[in-house]
């Protein structure tokens, strides 16, 4: 009885955690905004739809600021099992926010690590898979016995190039024994329309300055090509002189050497008429 009266608790104290001041959500999208590069999914797509709806982000006609979504479990994982918590994230400048809790023994190989599947299931490692008890703060809680709480608070920013994909929180338990997790997590969009626009006048900004600065790279290898296209073509032009030069003297050659014959022939006829 007195675990389920703290569950709540724990519950209410994981959500408090997950509440992030306004102007610090915001500041955090328009600065990741700001420093936008486009996916190489968009960049290599022939149809230029792909880049410039990644760059536009959510439609404004009907965005009203979502609203955040949450989730949250205690969980038994298993012994020498593992356990994926799926996030689906589709609007680019969401902020995912954590607390994962481990309420167990002390064992160092309980392992945590996030990654990411793309739209076209390309997966990044957003953080490693490494033991939990390496990045986590301990809270000095506890609930009695040899059982300890350890908890870890983080957040990270979905942006765009990265939205929509979906986020695993992977778990994985290399020891024997059961160990009791409890996990909150929460998405939060952009807050507002403002925020919206403002991040895609930047990514628009960024994407043309990468776009320009790439043409400027690209003129000087197309100058490069165009003058070994140039090169090439006054060899083969060479090639082709010499050919019809050497043609000419073979053709020559052969009509002489035919002359040659025909006159030693006649010249054999005349003797032997002569004998």
């Amino acid at each position: 009885q007195q675990q389920q009266q703290q569950q709540p608790q724990q519950q209410r104290r994981q959500q408090q955690e997950l509440v992030l001041p306004q102007d610090k959500v915001r500041k955090a999208i328009l600065a990741a905004d700001e420093g936008y590069e486009p996916s190489d999914y968009a960049l290599n797509s022939q149809d230029p739809q792909t880049l410039i709806q990644e760059v536009e982000g959510p439609s404004l006609q009907s965005y009203q600021g979502r609203e955040p979504f949450a989730t949250e479990k205690t969980v038994n994982v298993n012994g020498e099992s593992s356990l994926s918590v799926p996030i689906q994230v589709d609007v680019p400048g969401s902020i995912v926010s954590y607390v994962v809790e481990k309420r167990s023994a002390d064992f160092s190989d309980f392992m945590f690590g996030i990654a990411s599947r793309n739209v076209i299931n390309e997966v990044e490692v957003v953080k490693d898979l490494e033991p939990f008890d390496m990045s986590v703060k301990n809270s000095g809680g506890s609930a009695g016995g040899r059982k300890t709480a350890k908890r870890m608070t983080d957040s990270l920013l979905v942006s765009a190039g990265s939205a929509p994909c979906t986020l695993q929180f992977q778990f994985e338990n290399k020891n024997p024994f059961n160990v009791e997790l409890s996990y909150s997590i929460r998405v939060l969009p952009p807050p507002d329309k403002e925020t919206v626009v403002l991040g895609r006048k930047l990514r628009a900004q960024a994407c043309v300055s990468l776009l320009e600065e790439e043409l400027r790279e690209l003129v000087p290898k197309q100058s490069a090509a165009e003058s070994d296209v140039r090169r090439l073509e006054q060899e083969v032009e060479s090639l082709e002189s010499s050919v019809e030069e050497m043609s000419k003297t073979l053709r020559a050659v052969k009509e002489q050497e035919w002359r040659s014959k025909l006159e030693m022939e006649q010249q054999m006829e005349q003797q032997q008429q002569q004998s």
